[in-house]
């Protein structure tokens, strides 16, 4: 799962606003990303994740856990970067690294869409693909192609003296 404290003013998986300071999840589940917001409590958490066109929002499956570190032990710093600085694939170029799960049918990494409305979701990249998507109002929100270059993707960068194996 990859939980962010977030300031974000978007909406969360089943439409409803996202507040100041939600803790905005993904769970990474085999397949995609799923979203989820916890505004209230650490046991009242409400996740959708979205696959070809379907929103499911029941039995998530397995968890991965991002960690926010502290500033003085983390030898980097996470983005929201655009698109175009994640799909970077020279290693000899690259700057910005998405946080990842690479999986057979993707390399899913969380992301920020901007919905033809004009309001923020948050969902799923993938990045390989070149696919986006959020479950918004109990449905599948996809976009493919040169539509998801607008969209922000969830970087990191290493610290200055600091590298990550590859």
């Amino acid at each position: 799962m990859f939980c962010w404290p977030s300031t974000l003013t978007g909406l969360s998986g089943n439409g409803d606003p996202i507040g100041l300071n939600a803790h905005v999840s993904s769970f990474g589940a085999g397949f995609g990303i799923a979203t989820c917001v916890d505004v209230t409590r650490v046991d009242d958490v409400a996740a959708a994740f979205g696959w070809n066109g379907k929103a499911f929002t029941d039995n998530i499956g397995s968890i991965q856990v991002l960690v926010d570190l502290p500033e003085q032990v983390r030898g980097y710093d996470y983005l929201w970067r655009p698109w175009s600085d994640a799909a970077v694939y020279d290693k000899n170029s690259r700057v910005y690294y998405p946080v990842h799960v690479d999986h057979v049918k993707g390399n899913i990494s969380p992301c920020l869409l901007t919905l033809p409305n004009g309001k923020e979701a948050l969902g799923k990249a993938d990045i390989r693909n070149e696919r986006a998507s959020a479950v918004v109002a109990g449905k599948d929100e996809r976009f493919e192609g040169p539509a998801v270059h607008k969209f922000l993707v969830l970087c990191r960068k290493p610290k200055p003296g600091q590298k990550f194996d590859e």
